[in-house]
């Protein structure tokens, strides 16, 4: 398996990041790998923006 392929399944990995993109591709209806990777992309940077901005 590539980098690129680990980085992936590690960006899916945690159970609630996995349902939030499940939720993320149920609502723009592509399946694709690149979309799957976008939304993982995005809540990951979502939950890294949360916790800088955490007291």
């Amino acid at each position: 398996m590539t980098l690129s392929g680990h980085e992936f399944l590690e960006s899916i990995r945690d159970d609630d990041r996995w349902k939030r993109i499940k939720s993320g591709l149920s609502a723009i209806r592509n399946f694709s790998l690149s979309a799957i990777s976008s939304i993982a992309e995005g809540v990951t940077s979502a939950a890294i923006t949360a916790y800088l901005k955490a007291p």
